[in-house]
């Protein structure tokens, strides 16, 4: 546990970000947040985007809304994040379930 810039951070995996996200609403916040984890964008960089700037197997990110505005990047949609964008996914009951279950590794009281 990391306190006060003390101890050691521990990541979540690949596995226990994809449920996370799966508990998230249907709306836009399951959206950002699919965008960020496959994108590797910033938070800033996906609420800017509009919908034209999602094709149909590619996000761009123009300059003007990246980091130091430098240059435009294009990320290719991964089957997950496009599941995302068209409101795919689990049921909520079982998202309930596997959140209650990933939360329960956490060292931090959260009611679900």
């Amino acid at each position: 546990m990391k306190n006060n810039r003390f101890g050691k951070v521990s990541a979540l995996e690949k596995d226990q970000l994809d449920v996370i996200i799966s508990c998230l609403p249907d709306n836009h916040h399951r959206v950002i947040a699919s965008i960020c984890r496959n994108a590797a964008c910033r938070i800033s960089e996906s609420t800017q985007l509009t919908w034209s700037s999602i094709g149909e197997s590619v996000i761009l990110f123009p300059k003007t809304i990246t980091k130091g505005e430098l240059y435009s990047r294009e990320i290719a949609i991964s089957s997950s994040l496009e599941k995302n964008l068209t409101n795919g996914g689990s049921s909520g009951e079982k998202r309930n379930y596997e959140m209650k279950k990933l939360l329960s590794y956490l060292p931090i009281s959260v009611h679900v």
